[in-house]
């Protein structure tokens, strides 16, 4: 399979800060014996859904691993909110067109398929959509390569009223850390829009667990006053971890799936 390097600019749209990014979440409750099924058709229904009218400007899939009540979470991007809109009525449209153009035999095999991952992606799910703007966190490091599981923490926070000042020197040190340590790949970050979600989430990317447990275990230092000040402009804060399974082309707009 070819390298994701598209990813680097489409799994959180921040390459472009001159307009904002619209990226609609979606939580399912998979369970876990049946997640290589589910993978495996929400890539099928996924990319018949695909045509020229399609909006959607990139995305991500990962496995939930600790924390939180899902299994897997899927990302799709849009330039905006309007795009979104036409996206969902132009993958209704292309997937009623491949319906049509089955032959009977075939349909008697996509039906019971379409009607499975269906019973999978809706259960128990929730969606969000969040925004990014130029006032978002951007960083990543040089050689950056997307073609292996990468390990993505996502730091979820409300902010006390009237306490952004706080919250953002803090944001900017811990990111100066980030850097400085060597040890991450990349960092973004969006806000809630709509649906249920934290006011402001950071998204952490390291190449393995033994990264990530190394910047953990050398995290571990005296709060400053910038931390302390950060810390007490937060009202809830709560972290997940999940891996990337793989992103949506750029080009053709199909899922890829890192081998």
């Amino acid at each position: 399979m070819k390298k994701l390097t598209y990813l680097v600019v489409l799994l959180f749209s921040f390459a472009t800060y001159a307009q904002q990014s619209i990226v609609n979440v979606t939580f399912h409750d998979v369970p876990r014996e049946k997640m290589d099924e589910f993978l495996t058709l929400h890539k099928k229904f996924h990319d018949v859904s695909i045509s020229d009218e399609s909006t959607i400007t990139g995305g991500g899939i990962f496995a939930h691993k600790y924390a939180g009540n899902y299994s897997v979470a899927t990302y799709a991007f849009y330039n905006s909110e309007s795009d979104l809109e036409k996206d969902t009525a132009a993958a209704a449209a292309a997937r009623t067109a491949y319906w049509n153009s089955l032959s009977d035999d075939e349909k008697k095999v996509v039906g019971p398929q379409w009607g499975n991952y269906n019973k999978m992606a809706v259960y128990n799910h929730y969606d969000e959509i969040r925004i990014s703007n130029e006032n978002s966190l951007f960083w990543e490091a040089e050689n950056l390569d997307w073609s292996t599981n990468k390990i993505m923490v996502v730091s979820k926070y409300n902010v006390k009223w009237g306490m952004n000042q706080d919250f953002n020197a803090g944001l900017q040190q811990n990111l100066k850390n980030y850097q400085d340590s060597r040890i991450p790949v990349a960092v973004y970050s969006n806000r809630h829009l709509y649906g249920a979600g934290y006011s402001f989430n950071i998204y952490i990317f390291y190449d393995s667990w033994s990264d990530f447990a190394a910047f953990e275990e050398g995290n571990f230092q005296p709060m400053n006053e910038t931390s302390k000040k950060f810390w007490a402009s937060v009202a809830d804060h709560e972290d997940e971890i999940l891996v990337m399974l793989g992103g949506i082309d750029s080009e053709t707009k199909e899922i890829d799936y890192i081998k």
